[in-house]
């Protein structure tokens, strides 16, 4: 009888542990089901008219985008210019006075130069960069100067154009005599700034920083153009008081900015100008502060010596796209899972899930990391994903061999830890290469390795612990 009752008693304690385990079990191959639909289907919204995504996109390279194909030539016009008696440029000619009429180059024979042209092509990357443009490809042909880019086509991809496709001759100007005050030599930098102080919209400024010699100029400029009151006689002959306004203008290829006087001397050597008007609408804020990324990329970068055309401007329709990932990811998951099922069986489909989960949780995390995916990185994301199988192959073949399933898991995480350390240096010294596809390669080589310790960790070990030990 009392063996009965500890019999009965051992059997309830056991029952209960066995049901422990399956939960632990259950919920966490629930939240690999959840994980795996985030990352392959996301979740749309449905009260949105186009059933948007709310799941985070991928962010591709030009293979898996379209790109824009843009050609830069010299530019080989011809203008005629008219000079008036005093040898003075004219706009155009009028029927006052005597004009010359002369047929000039756009771009004169002594500026069209090998260094010239490397000096545009220096500028232009510069300009590249300072516009944040993701990835591209920039081509040149020394002979004539012909540049050529690729870029990635979207949203920004004119507004980054816009930035590269003109001189960028910087001048702050006399606003009645066009006397050049100041040019870009006395820049060192230039950038955005937003403020919103005492209001409730925010205000774009383009931010000019001048150098040493630029600011002690500013500042004189400061004192000298500003609102003065003179005392004048009217045409009644009377004394009143009149407003005097000098006025400087900030010009880019006599385009001008910004026309105005100043209220106070400027001593922080900074000028700033605002774009736009203050607003709380976010995409009219986007274009302003666009607008001033243009400016600044123009100003801060100095002036292209040589004038050119846009000769080409089209876009190339990529032969892949961002499907690719998801396509590739599950061609090699299933042919993982059929090797998986075919050599352990019943407890192939726990590994097949297993690993099915893993690279789903990778996907997501490289989505939600901002990881650029380039051809390389999609071949990265295949290499660390049969990286993670050969991990819990060798699990699978040790627990069909009898070994303690804790013990196997533990050992092969520490085996897997001193491996690929080497190989993780590797991948953290690539995550800082310039270039995209040096840069994705390692980028998801580091978040494959990093995902795959902590996903085997918790998922792996819980999940085989709970289901396959007895």
């Amino acid at each position: 009888m009392i063996q009965n009752y500890y019999n009965l008693k051992y059997s309830k304690e056991e029952i209960k542990l066995k049901s422990t385990k399956k939960l632990k079990a259950i919920t966490l191959i629930l939240v690999i089901i959840l994980i795996t639909i985030l990352s392959f289907l996301g979740v749309y919204n449905v009260a949105s008219v186009h059933g948007d995504n709310l799941v985070k996109d991928y962010n591709v390279g030009m293979e898996l985008k379209n790109k824009k194909l843009v050609r830069l030539k010299v530019d080989d016009t011809v203008n005629e210019v008219f000079y008036d008696a005093e040898g003075k440029k004219q706009e155009k000619q009028n029927d006052e006075g005597t004009y010359t009429s002369v047929q000039e180059l756009v771009n004169p024979q002594e500026v069209l130069n090998k260094e010239n042209y490397k000096k545009a092509l220096s500028i232009v990357e510069k300009r590249l960069n300072s516009m944040e443009a993701e990835e591209y490809k920039l081509r040149f042909n020394e002979e004539n100067g012909a540049i050529e880019l690729e870029l990635m086509d979207n949203d920004l991809t004119n507004y980054i154009l816009e930035s590269i496709r003109v001189p960028g001759d910087f001048k702050i100007v006399d606003a009645d005599t066009k006397e050049v005050l100041m040019d870009a030599s006395s820049v060192k930098k230039a950038g955005v700034l937003y403020s919103s102080a005492n209001s409730a919209s925010t205000t774009v400024y383009l931010d000019i920083e001048f150098n040493k010699e630029g600011s002690k100029r500013l500042e004189e400029l400061s004192k000298t153009y500003i609102k003065t009151t003179e005392n004048v006689v009217n045409e009644e002959g009377k004394s009143e008081d009149k407003t005097v306004e000098k006025k400087i203008t900030v010009q880019i290829d006599d385009t001008s900015i910004i026309s105005t006087s100043f209220g106070e001397p400027l001593t922080s050597g900074h000028l700033y100008i605002s774009v736009g008007q203050g607003t709380t609408n976010n995409e009219e804020l986007r274009n302003y502060a666009l607008q001033a990324s243009i400016y600044a990329a123009i100003i801060e970068n100095g002036t292209v010596p040589v004038v050119y055309t846009i000769e080409q401007n089209k876009v190339i329709v990529s032969n892949m796209n961002k499907d690719i990932i998801p396509i590739v990811s599950i061609v090699v998951l299933v042919i993982e899972a059929i090797v998986l099922i075919v050599v352990f069986r019943v407890k192939g489909i726990i590994a097949s899930i297993l690993q099915i989960g893993y690279v789903s949780l990778l996907l997501l995390i490289l989505k939600y990391t901002n990881v650029y995916i380039s051809i390389e990185g999609l071949f990265a994301i295949v290499l660390v994903g049969l990286l993670n199988m050969a991990f819990i192959y060798r699990i699978m073949y040790l627990i069909k061999k009898g070994e303690n399933v804790l013990k196997s898991v533990n050992e092969n995480i520490v085996k897997f830890i001193n491996v690929s350390v080497p190989v993780l240096i590797v991948a953290i010294i690539f995550c800082f290469a310039k270039l995209l596809e040096i840069n994705s390669f390692g980028m998801v080589i580091f978040w494959g390795y990093v995902v795959s310790l902590l996903y085997n960790i918790v998922f792996t070990k819980i999940i085989l612990k709970n289901v396959l030990d007895k």
